[in-house]
């Protein structure tokens, strides 16, 4: 397992990650080849790494785990109206 990481990275992060990334190459090695076929597919392949991080680091969380404030859902939802009026 390769990871690049940035010169402004958090330990705790890369914590995270690597338990995220480890579980990705282990779920791979024992069920081989992963084809993806539908987004639920996806979906549940990230779940089970973000479930696996969590029960490693408990008390750790990701931003993509988390849901949006209702301020960063309207900002987020403003930018898209706003890019779809200008396209």
């Amino acid at each position: 397992m390769i990871l690049q990481i940035g010169t402004s990275f958090s330990e705790n992060m890369l914590k995270y990650v690597v338990a995220h990334e480890y579980h990705h190459a282990i779920n791979i090695l024992a069920n081989g080849e992963i084809s993806f076929y539908t987004v639920l597919d996806r979906i549940l392949f990230e779940g089970k790494v973000d479930s696996f991080a969590r029960i490693v680091y408990p008390d750790l969380s990701s931003p993509w785990t988390e849901s949006l404030s209702e301020e960063s859902t309207a900002i987020f939802l403003e930018g898209r109206l706003v890019s779809k009026t200008k396209g």
